[in-house]
């Protein structure tokens, strides 16, 4: 019984949570909650009038009576908070691939009647909730459910067990790493860095910037690459080091600009690559009824394809443009999220349909969103994709998209140098279900890896979420807060030191490589732990300690 209790707790502040979190919606009377073996009740009126008028009725008591007055205060606000959801862009959801897989998930836990899924019943209520007077909000998504709603808090109690225990072994790693970093730094040579180039500041180079557009009639295709050089290129034949950028999913012509602006003051040429079945535009489009999905399946091909074409657009401009002085034969990437799926495409890394066929099995694994993401490569025709760029000789990546579209076969064939960087509160590439397997998979003898904590993926202001009407590029600062000035001074000066090192042929950059590098410019609360290729073999010991000690606890 006191099992069942602590799981009613769950059901009080992490089910209700998780219905609203979801967007989940003839009126429901009673929540009904499954417990597998016995089933008990609440009804949405006794859930209203203590949401409006903290009226307690006795079938609600020994659920709040589990709770403090903070959570139960939470559980209020909770009930009665008000989105701005526009009902014509929750269809567009349902209608996304990404959105029907995640419904079908969410359906295996909040169901219609005992063991029948219910995606379609809370697709119903949500919509019907969006276009509901008195506005978006849990009560009126319950009030709109077809039918009782049934609560499986078996399988809901698992996911939060899930959920727990990721975070513990989060915290384990955090932990390990840190301690790593600390026993590599004493071992490494030492060296005073306040006597080297602070390479997080600025370089010497102005910046040029100009947009052309390219074409592609076999592929039916066109974009625009953003081209960024300093005013003054070096005088030898190829000597100036070229990077390549490839954002993520919804990227904007913004994404990344710091490093921009970074790299190409130190003395590179920048080509940011904005691609059309996938960026900003796209996913507004698809807010907007234009587009049928979140993005084009396609460019699972076409991303890579759109690199290959900006590198033979700027051989040719080599000969003109720049005099031959551009480095084309020996260039770098950089990518985050689906723009280091992209990199590590090029880099020779191939679809691995087996491994999808595996890995997206009803229903999806929510703890890794990304696998939303990576199962709709699934749709494409399956056979042997190519798209390997031998121009392509170091990537520099964070949080990458990687591990099912990959996995271990594919990722084995990458053998360039890489810096694979990662955020302990990356929700939708967790570093320990998405990242950490796939950073050991790679063959690489020259790869580094990098946690900053309580980085993410994308840091989303929640309040504004709620007023959020329509996607606009203008309202994205809101949205979508940027980096911290750390984060970015972390990112562009770990990319300098790759860069010039493997891109550049300046080995006197190898130092900044280093943990005691990190060591040094790590400040509170974001802190970086670095592992170099000497050491980052010792992630696998690591993952498999806290996988073990993970097991044991459950046990």
């Amino acid at each position: 019984m006191k099992k069942v209790f602590k799981q009613s707790r769950w059901l009080a502040l992490g089910v209700l949570s998780f219905v609203l979190n979801s967007f989940p919606v003839q009126a429901a009377e009673r929540i009904y909650i499954d417990y597998g073996s016995m089933e008990t009740s609440v009804s949405v009126s006794t859930l209203e009038s203590y949401a409006k008028e903290n009226k307690i009725d006795p079938e609600l008591s020994p659920y709040l009576n589990l709770l403090s007055l903070e959570q139960q205060e939470q559980l209020r606000q909770l009930l009665v908070m008000e989105l701005s959801v526009n009902s014509d862009q929750v269809r567009q959801v349902f209608k996304a691939k990404m959105g029907e897989l995640f419904f079908e998930t969410i359906g295996e836990m909040i169901q219609v009647k005992a063991d029948q899924n219910g995606a379609i019943a809370l697709q119903d209520a949500v919509l019907k909730a969006a276009e509901h007077p008195e506005g978006f909000t849990l009560l009126n998504v319950l009030r709109q459910f077809p039918g009782d709603v049934q609560i499986n808090v078996v399988k809901i109690q698992e996911l939060f067990d899930q959920f727990s225990s990721l975070k513990q072994g989060t915290l384990s790693f955090i932990q390990a790493l840190e301690e790593l970093t600390e026993t590599e730094a004493q071992r490494e040579p030492k060296t005073d860095f306040s006597q080297l180039e602070d390479i997080r500041q600025t370089g010497q180079y102005q910046l040029s910037r100009e947009t052309f557009i390219l074409e592609d009639t076999k592929r039916d295709r066109e974009f625009s690459v953003n081209l960024y050089y300093p005013t003054q290129l070096q005088p030898e034949p190829e000597s100036t080091p070229v990077i390549l950028i490839s954002p993520g999913l919804g990227a904007t012509s913004e994404t990344w600009l710091h490093l921009v602006n970074h790299l190409v003051s130190h003395g590179y040429v920048v080509a940011s690559v904005h691609h059309p079945g996938s960026n900003f535009s796209y996913l507004q489009g698809f807010f907007e009824g234009r587009e049928a999905d979140v993005f084009d399946v396609q460019e699972f091909i076409n991303r890579p394809l759109d690199i290959t074409q900006v590198l033979d657009e700027l051989e040719s401009r080599n000969l003109t443009q720049f005099q031959g002085k551009l480095n084309l034969k020996k260039v770098g990437i950089a990518g985050q999220s689906f723009g280091a799926y992209t990199a590590l495409a090029l880099a020779g890394a191939k679809i691995n349909f087996e491994q999808l066929k595996q890995d997206c099995r009803s229903p999806i694994e929510l703890l890794n969103l990304s696998r939303l993401l990576q199962c709709q490569a699934l749709t494409l025709p399956q056979q042997n994709y190519n798209l390997k760029d031998d121009r392509i000789q170091a990537i520099f990546l964070v949080d990458p998209v990687s591990s099912s579209v990959f996995g271990q076969a594919s990722l084995n064939q990458v053998n360039l140098p890489i810096f694979w960087g990662a955020g302990s509160h990356d929700q939708l590439t967790p570093v320990m279900l998405e990242q950490l397997n796939s950073f050991t998979w790679l063959s690489s003898p020259n790869k580094y890896f990098s946690l900053i904590k309580g980085g993410q993926h994308l840091n989303i202001n929640f309040e504004a979420l709620k007023e959020f009407e329509s996607l606009e590029e203008e309202a994205l600062p809101e949205l979508v807060s940027e980096n911290l000035p750390m984060i970015e001074s972390y990112v562009n000066a770990f990319s300098l030191a790759f860069f010039q090192v493997y891109i550049g042929n300046k080995p006197n950059y190898q130092p900044y490589l280093r943990s005691s590098y990190a060591v040094t410019i790590s400040q509170e609360p974001h802190t970086l732990s670095f592992l170099s290729s000497a050491t980052s073999h010792q992630l696998t010991n690591v993952l498999t300690q806290i996988i073990g000690s993970k097991d044991q606890s459950l046990d």
